[in-house]
């Protein structure tokens, strides 16, 4: 897979703001052991699949800074489905 620098600029973009996902199935484990908040999150989009999510402060020290970062309204919640940001999922830097 191609790292970001060699795909169009305008393809790879980040949203900034608070996430709410759920990392397993809230029917089988439970709601409080799936849900997980994130207050100051960012996701990764590219062609416009979500390509990795989490804290901000972690992705934001490993993204390019050609790839704009939109920050979201105070009162605007960014919800990811659990297959989006699983951790064996593609991530924005080429590594599986």
């Amino acid at each position: 897979m191609a790292r970001v620098g060699e795909r169009r600029t305008a393809s790879v973009h980040a949203l900034r703001g608070a996430m709410l996902t759920c990392t397993g199935n809230p029917f089988v484990d439970g709601v409080e052991a799936t849900r997980r908040f994130e207050s100051d999150a960012m996701i990764v989009i590219d062609a416009g699949r979500i390509v990795e999510a989490g804290p901000a402060r972690a992705i934001a020290a490993k993204l390019p800074p050609h790839v704009p970062v939109e920050r979201m309204p105070r009162r605007t919640l960014i919800v990811a489905s659990s297959g989006a940001v699983r951790q064996e999922s593609t991530r924005f830097d080429g590594h599986a």
